[in-house]
């Protein structure tokens, strides 16, 4: 299976918090963390939405 490409424009010098959600879905966080550092396929025709907050 192929991997989506994916690329964001963010600035090199600047920390950044980033959440995600599955459309539809609470948020990923609680799931994101029990799941870190595990290597996961990806299956079904899922959307999420990716945010990244700048740090000041």
């Amino acid at each position: 299976m192929d991997r989506p490409v994916l690329q964001f424009q963010l600035r090199g010098d600047s920390a950044y918090t980033s959440r995600v959600r599955c459309a539809g879905l609470d948020p990923a966080d609680a799931r994101f963390r029990e799941l870190m550092g595990l290597v996961h396929l990806i299956e079904g025709l899922e959307r999420y939405h990716l945010a990244f907050t700048r740090a000041l």
